[in-house]
């Protein structure tokens, strides 16, 4: 479930904490929630976090000889706690010890989720492997891109903005309450957006991801930032999850569809 807003708010709170500081133990309680193709785990002790990252959904752990590229992909929480001391459990996956005596927590349920450690040679190469497109609070995001990189696209819009070769981070909800700002239909063909709304689709996934982040992301069960807290933004959602009730801006009931295999919410009369 996490989606760019959730992991960027994790992003802000580690680099507040985790630069400077050096890993020095690693347990790993179920195998593949840690990948480690250049066996690099040994050196992690030997630099410090140089940088906290994020490109995407993932969030990226850098330091001067291993990358730590942590994918939260649907339950997946990554956790900071100050001293040792920290809530055990079962779904606890990974836990990475800091010399300054704090833990860093990789807790999944339902083990989707990871940890990858590469070289920075490879950390370099998989950010060009891994297809993704401009970030939305990027300048390369904008009305003109979104027009010209739409022409002849016959895809659903809403299955456009999931693509993460088009634009990177933007999952079912935010798509979901993008197209809503934005006034457009999920089911609308790409290459139809004239420039016009193609602006507009452009600034509200900016605006609707800005105003998650500011609310501390969106909760329903299993998201939580590094400290553990669940965010507010859900009490904003004006479409997503909400099919079958009335429209918060025009009163009329939200339509609830399939669109390529994804729960879809929209208003019938604010978006055309």
């Amino acid at each position: 479930m996490p989606e760019l807003p959730e992991v960027e708010i994790i992003r802000r709170q580690l680099a507040t904490v985790l630069p400077g500081e050096r890993i020095t133990g690693t347990e790993v309680r179920l195998a593949k929630a840690w990948q480690d193709p250049e066996r690099l785990t040994a050196v992690l002790a030997e630099s410090p976090v140089r940088a906290v990252r994020r490109r995407g959904k993932y969030l990226l752990l850098v330091t001067e000889q291993a990358t730590l590229v942590v994918h939260l992909r649907m339950t997946g929480a990554l956790l900071y706690y100050p001293s040792a001391e920290f809530p055990d459990g079962a779904h606890v996956r990974v836990v990475l010890t800091l010399a300054g005596g704090g833990r860093l927590v990789f807790r999944d349920v339902r083990t989707f989720g990871g940890i990858t450690l590469l070289s920075p040679a490879s950390s370099a190469a998989w950010e060009t492997r891994a297809n993704l497109g401009p970030e939305p609070f990027s300048a390369a995001w904008s009305g003109e891109y979104l027009y010209n990189v739409t022409r002849g696209r016959k895809t659903k819009l809403k299955s456009f903005l999931l693509d993460q070769s088009n634009v990177a981070g933007i999952g079912n909800i935010y798509a979901d309450e993008a197209l809503f700002q934005a006034g457009l239909r999920p089911r609308r063909a790409a290459e139809r957006l004239t420039r016009p709304q193609a602006a507009r689709l452009a600034a509200a996934v900016r605006e609707v991801m800005a105003a998650s982040i500011a609310r501390g992301g969106t909760s329903f069960r299993d998201y939580r930032d590094s400290a553990g807290k669940r965010g507010e933004y859900v009490a904003e959602l004006q479409v997503y999850g909400r099919g079958g009730q009335p429209c918060r801006r025009c009163g009329q009931i939200l339509r609830k569809i399939r669109l390529g295999g994804r729960a879809t919410v929209y208003c019938p009369h604010c978006q055309k």
